[in-house]
């Protein structure tokens, strides 16, 4: 293949993923639409792990591998249609014994090749309990999108009986261990950790910075996926 017709070729792969990109960005905006009739289109269930079922479903398998950056450990057939399973390592900073949430995992289902549930287990749920991630999701219909950045921004008002649920500082340091790096501003503290995918075939950044307040619970919860950032900031009702 020429150099001109190499090029050519690299030209349409940027061009096909920025339309790819701009189709999921649009799939998003309405499932945060959603988000406003919550009843309506979600249902919330398990037992030990979390599900969150979509029951007006706009997101495609392939948005959320998009999303992801990366593909499955596993995809298994179902009863219903395809499961996908994801598995992620923390990049551990010390050589000691394992934390607890060493390794982290989260199951997509799909019907007809659509989003249909979230599943997630009960291990991740020791550091972010049902009630935070539920309250988390439903008031993310609020959240200002910057699409331009590949930024979302949000505040979650929570109840003093859920906020009382948002992890501790030295609960976090236990479960996921020492992190690789600390920032001290004013009485905030912030633990920096840092994830990867098992199957990524690529680089997959996974940044986690975790802010808690002179009392040692979690006031800021800032995620950067490869280019994407997702910052939450948990408020008192």
């Amino acid at each position: 293949m020429s150099r001109v017709a190499r090029a050519g070729v690299l030209a349409a792969a940027v061009a096909a993923l920025g339309v790819l990109s701009g189709c999921v960005y649009l799939r998003l905006l309405d499932v945060k639409r959603q988000l406003v009739d919550f009843d309506r289109h979600f249902l919330i269930g398990g037992r030990a792990a979390l599900t969150i079922e979509f029951l007006t479903p706009v997101l495609f398998q392939k948005d959320t591998r998009f999303l992801i950056g990366a593909p499955p450990a596993g995809e298994t057939l179902t009863e219903e249609g395809t499961l996908d399973h994801y598995e992620f390592f923390l990049h551990r900073s010390t050589d000691a014994l394992p934390p607890p949430l060493d390794r982290l995992s989260l199951d997509l289902a799909y019907r007809e090749r659509k989003l249909v549930k979230i599943i997630v287990p009960e291990t991740f749920l020791l550091l972010f309990s049902r009630n935070v991630l539920v309250e988390t999701f439903k008031q993310a219909k609020d959240a200002a999108v910057y699409e331009m950045k590949r930024l979302a921004r949000a505040k979650i008002r929570l109840s003093p009986a859920v906020e009382a649920e948002l992890p501790s500082l030295t609960r976090t340091i236990f479960l996921l261990g020492e992190p690789g790096e600390k920032v001290f501003l004013g009485e905030d503290e912030t633990l920096i950790y840092r994830f990867g995918v098992t199957t990524e075939s690529r680089p997959v950044s996974i940044v986690g910075r975790l802010t808690f307040n002179r009392d040692g619970l979690l006031k800021r919860a800032v995620v950067r996926w490869d280019a994407s950032t997702v910052e939450a900031e948990f408020d008192r009702s």
